[in-house]
């Protein structure tokens, strides 16, 4: 963990102070609205050095504070991944609360940010963006939503890499939980629309948009909505600036990428963070062959001309790049095969926790029903459309992805489906079901409906 070194308070705890039973305090890195980051080494392991968040002394004593940093502990250390900033341990010391995580050598992102007031190097910020991506996708399979993606929770070590930090205010997959129901909460300038305006029910789509605030920050070195006349959320009923109006150089294709992530409408934006790489990666790919293929052929056509010896040549130029397009082509395919393969695994499993959490629900209702408690009762009827929506969506999403699969070389996708791998046991079932049910499809039987799916789920 990285960060500016901040002023001293009365309460910060002095260099050379042990917490725990081997955590030597060196000095402060830095401080927030909740807690305090001190740089500490290990006792036994002086090689070893840590980041440790400690929450305010005078925070400790209200409930709700402690609630919140022991909810970040118990996510982010689910999370072990290389672009996500890992959490080592948890626990109480002298009336307080700490986290302990590696301190990674480098800087935050927002501090890159500054020091470039017109925008990162393209390649430098696209290459940044995708590793946040990989580290926000691996926790929204893993049921985590940050909704708090900004420059400052973004550390770049020493080695260019970015990871994501301050799960704070992280939250599982899933409509809210009941003692957080109704809460806005995040960065105002990077929260998504539905954050602000249904923030019980908002999806791995809201990391998306903030993610996509941070690209826009990050190639201009200013934030993508005018905030005029006092308006907290200018996100909420106007458009992002065109990014082109900032930054000339920037190709049509990279503004429209942006321009796709910040979409008011969760359903216009992409719909995850793979799609969000997917097009970048593209994008990145057709550059490449801009800059490399388009010259030399220009420069190829006109050598041709001199004779037919440089035409003869010229035509096995093309031949060359024929091939080396179709096996870039074909290399094309396979992501998006396999990129399909996973969605569909995704949207199963989606299916069959909503369905999960569906069940509890409607027991949940029965029981508040029962005991005369007609608001929450209503609140779970709301609560229970929402979730029969979900699943809806999932078994459309699954459908959509197996009919991509459907359009592409059938021998193509019968190697990957084979060769794909899942390494727990719940999507190793998925997969095989995937499997059986493209089959069905490419033999013109059509797919299941959301009951038949959920058969697999009990299977």
């Amino acid at each position: 963990m990285s960060a500016h070194v901040a002023g001293s308070s009365e309460e910060d705890i002095a260099a050379g102070t042990t917490i725990g039973d081997h955590f030597l305090i060196t000095r402060k890195l830095g401080e927030g609205g909740m807690g305090e980051v001190y740089l500490a080494e290990n006792v036994n392991l002086p090689d070893k050095r840590y980041a440790i968040k400690v929450l305010r002394q005078e925070l400790t004593a209200i409930e709700r504070y402690a609630q919140l940093l022991e909810r970040e502990a118990q996510k982010q250390a689910r999370l072990d991944h290389e672009n996500i900033v890992q959490l080592y341990d948890y626990f109480r010391w002298r009336q307080r609360y700490c986290l302990i995580l590696p301190f990674v050598e480098g800087t935050t992102l927002a501090e890159l940010i500054a020091a470039q007031p017109h925008g990162l190097k393209e390649e430098l910020a696209l290459k940044l963006i995708r590793d946040v991506l990989s580290g926000l996708n691996y926790a929204h399979e893993a049921g985590v939503l940050h909704c708090d993606i900004k420059p400052a929770n973004v550390l770049v070590d020493k080695d260019g890499r970015a990871r994501v930090t301050d799960f704070g205010i992280a939250r599982d997959v899933g409509p809210a939980a009941l003692d957080m129901l109704g809460t806005v909460a995040g960065t105002p300038e990077y929260m998504s629309p539905e954050q602000i305006s249904d923030p019980d029910h908002v999806d791995h789509r809201a990391d998306v948009f903030s993610a996509g605030v941070v690209l826009f920050e990050m190639l201009t070195g200013r934030l993508p909505f005018a905030n005029e006349g006092g308006n907290q959320f200018p996100q909420s009923n106007t458009d992002p600036a065109d990014i082109r109006e900032f930054r000339p150089d920037l190709p049509t294709q990279l503004a429209r990428i942006v321009t796709t992530a910040l979409q008011r409408d969760p359903a216009a934006r992409f719909q995850g963070c793979v799609d969000f790489q997917r097009a970048i990666g593209k994008y990145r790919q057709r550059q490449r062959w801009r800059r490399t293929w388009l010259p030399a052929i220009v420069v190829v056509s006109l050598l041709a001309l001199a004779g037919a010896v440089v035409s003869y040549q010229w035509k096995l130029r093309i031949e060359r790049i024929a091939e080396e397009q179709r096996l870039v082509n074909e290399a094309s395919a396979r992501k998006t095969i396999e990129a399909s393969v996973t969605t569909a695994v995704q949207q199963l499993g989606s299916l069959c926790r909503e369905s999960a959490r569906l069940q509890t629900r409607q027991a949940a209702l029965t029981t508040a029903s029962e005991a005369g408690f007609a608001d929450l009762a209503a609140k779970f009827r709301v609560q229970i459309g929402d979730m029969r929506k979900n699943m809806s969506d999932s078994s459309e999403n699954y459908a959509r992805a197996l009919g991509q699969l459907a359009s592409f070389d059938p021998q193509m996708v019968q190697e990957l489906l084979a060769a794909h791998l899942q390494q727990d046991p719940d999507s190793a079932r998925f997969l095989r079901a995937v499997r059986s049910d493209y089959r069905t499809l490419t033999e013109q039987h059509g797919t299941r409906s959301v009951q038949e799916l959920l058969l697999t789920c009990s299977n």
